[in-house]
């Protein structure tokens, strides 16, 4: 399958998840994940860039990049771009109430998140399990004033299998280039 980059619907990134064939020769849906092909969850330790979320939406919801000028309809939306025609690849445009969600991870003692954000935003990175946010992990106070900065935070995950959510709060925006999990 393909998800949308650049705020053009002919703008494309191929991804890919397992199939499962049922005994009666049918296959089940597949669920869209951020491990594409690697066989099981990633690791809860390390580095991830951002444009591996799987789920991405603003407060106002999703959206598609097409239509009657889809680039003014969907201003408020976050996006995936890069920077040139093959430069770094990051999730631009997240204002209040953006979230990007990746699914899924295999935490082993998790004890801090940090992440690298530019854009011209203040306000907070909110963390959590939970695409509701109805618990936070971790939370991250965020300034920025243009130029890219590491941040990072406590946050105490339980062990084992789960997603990940950021949601940013506050005014302006923010571009999430990646974030670390130690």
């Amino acid at each position: 399958y393909h998800r949308q980059t650049n705020r053009h619907s002919y703008s494309r990134q191929a991804c890919a998840e397992k199939l499962v064939r049922t005994p009666d020769g049918r296959f089940l849906q597949a669920e869209v994940t951020s491990c594409g092909l690697n066989g099981g969850p990633l690791k809860g330790r390390g580095a991830y860039e951002a444009r591996i979320a799987c789920n991405l939406w603003s407060k106002d919801g999703v959206g598609r990049y097409d239509g009657s000028n889809p680039r003014k309809k969907l201003k408020d939306h976050p996006y995936f771009t890069q920077d040139g025609q093959d430069g770094a690849q990051y999730i631009a445009n997240m204002r209040d109430g953006a979230v990007a969600g990746f699914k899924y991870f295999e935490f082993r003692g998790l004890r801090q998140v940090g992440i690298t954000v530019g854009g011209v935003g203040k306000g907070r990175m909110q963390i959590s399990t939970e695409p509701d946010f109805s618990t936070i992990c971790g939370e991250i106070p965020i300034g920025t004033d243009g130029a890219y900065m590491d941040l990072v935070t406590e946050c105490s995950v339980p062990d084992g299998v789960h997603a990940l959510y950021f949601k940013f709060t506050g005014r302006g925006f923010v571009n999430f280039s990646a974030f670390e999990l130690q």
